[in-house]
């Protein structure tokens, strides 16, 4: 297998992040989403989830189970970054626009955003890399009902993992040739 498909990460190669799944099994996945959500930075999901997608079409995990142990990591990480939002309000927006211009741009385009469309809000922007994780101290600083804001949560993860896995299921092989 090449490391040129993933090399570009963080140094991360695909023997490694097999590695951890052969160590871990599907709790490796579980951690990742869930500190992915919690926007910590680390192992990047976008690279993880096809090779997950991979290891699942050489029979290593089955297909739904694993969806929905990223999507529940997923959706538990987004819940306690949810939980920060709401309890510390402005603050915690503030303290992470504080980390990077990126960042800061980041939030307050989403907090624009969030403004004009509500709580579908949510829902849309789990489908979109970077964005997908801040939504939920968005949501929690403005408040968003949490039944309202997990339903959305968990339809928008749910179709964004079963995409990236996917892709691996389906082009891993391809993929990890080029």
């Amino acid at each position: 297998m090449t490391k040129r498909w993933i090399g570009m990460f963080n140094g991360l190669d695909v023997e490694a992040v097999f590695s951890y799944f052969e160590t871990y099994d599907v709790y490796f996945l579980f951690i990742v989403m869930f500190l992915e959500h919690l926007n910590v930075p680390g192992l990047p999901a976008g690279i993880i989830m096809p090779a997950v997608g991979f290891l699942v079409s050489q029979g290593s995990f089955t297909f739904w189970y694993t969806i929905f142990i990223a999507s529940f990591g997923g959706l538990l990480g987004s819940i306690a970054l949810f939980g920060i939002g709401y309890y510390f309000g402005h603050r915690a927006l503030d303290w992470l626009s504080r980390k990077s211009k990126r960042m800061r741009t980041a939030t307050e385009k989403l907090s624009l955003y969030f403004d004009q469309h509500g709580d579908r809000s949510v829902f849309f922007t789990r489908l979109i890399p970077v964005v997908r994780t801040l939504i939920s101290l968005v949501a929690g600083v403005t408040r968003l009902n949490i039944r309202d804001f997990i339903l959305y949560s968990a339809l928008g993860i749910f179709i964004w993992n079963t995409f990236l896995i996917s892709l691996g299921y389906f082009f891993g092989s391809w993929i990890l040739n080029l």
